[in-house]
């Protein structure tokens, strides 16, 4: 059995792209030991004090936010603890999935529609997505026998619509009745269970976290972006390609988001 950690980036209204991304594990043989490591990065990086209830969040990290704050974390020490964050699913031989949905389509496509109901809905169908990139790794890399089943973030804004879409795109007779295009894919033959919802202190969800986080600044063209990509982009089962996804988004949305930015993100 194994278990696929997806985590979010880019829910708010401001953001251009939704990204859903995360790892599969092995858990009988991964579990234990990614513990221990994010337990030694907890012990190396962070003081006593600050340890009980923490997670790392790429997002703090990297602006230099809440536990992070710029005056006791400078720059070199922040990009060191994500660097290695970004290592572990080479590390642990971890596949990394992705889906992601620039909003700017959706936007023009539902126009009647209020701007947090585009944003949910770039949200599940990424997730969607990312589902979609798990099943194919499932047949393809995964032992014949074996099936995976999917934990996320606990998310309010979007549980119960992820946990119909999950449940909907797993039974043949709903699949049945899309469009051909879309059925094809489906249903997820290699996903079982419901979806679970679970917190960050999971440490898989804290590297799914980052993974999430790091492919959301590659596609964005953010600072330092190939350094904290590079590492996991041999590891994605569906690797975007970039070449093509910059003739179908305008560089606005790059430049609008990063151009100039300092340290803080």
């Amino acid at each position: 059995m194994r278990i696929v950690y997806l985590d979010e980036s880019g829910i708010s209204a401001n953001d251009p792209c939704a990204v859903v991304a995360g790892v599969i594990i092995h858990p009988e043989k991964q579990a234990k030991a990614l513990d221990d490591y994010l337990r030694s990065m907890v012990d190396d990086y962070i003081a006593p004090d600050l340890r009980e209830g923490f997670a790392f969040h790429a997002t703090e990290i990297y602006s230099g936010a809440k536990r992070f704050d710029k005056e006791r974390w400078p720059m070199e020490l922040r990009w060191k603890v994500l660097d290695e964050l970004v290592s572990i699913p080479k590390k642990f031989d971890m596949p990394v999935v992705m889906g992601f949905v620039p909003k700017g389509k959706l936007r023009g496509d539902y126009q009647s529609i209020e701007q947090r109901d585009v944003d949910l809905a770039a949200h599940v169908i990424a997730f969607t997505i990312a589902l979609l990139s798990a099943n194919m790794y499932m047949k393809r890399g995964a032992a014949p026998e074996e099936m995976a089943s999917v934990t996320v973030e606990n998310s309010d804004h979007a549980r119960m619509l992820i946990k119909t879409v999950h449940d909907f795109i797993r039974d043949p007779a709903q699949v049945a009745a899309l469009d051909a295009e879309t059925a094809k894919h489906l249903p997820l033959d290699r996903i079982v269970e419901s979806v679970t919802f679970a917190s960050k202190g999971s440490s898989a969800l804290q590297v799914a976290d980052a993974v999430a986080f790091s492919i959301m600044r590659r596609l964005r063209r953010g600072r330092d972006c190939e350094r904290f990509y590079d590492p996991l982009e041999h590891l994605i089962i569906a690797r975007p390609n970039f070449a093509v996804l910059d003739t179908l988004v305008p560089g606005e949305w790059h430049e609008k988001l990063d151009g100039g930015e300092s340290d803080s993100g």
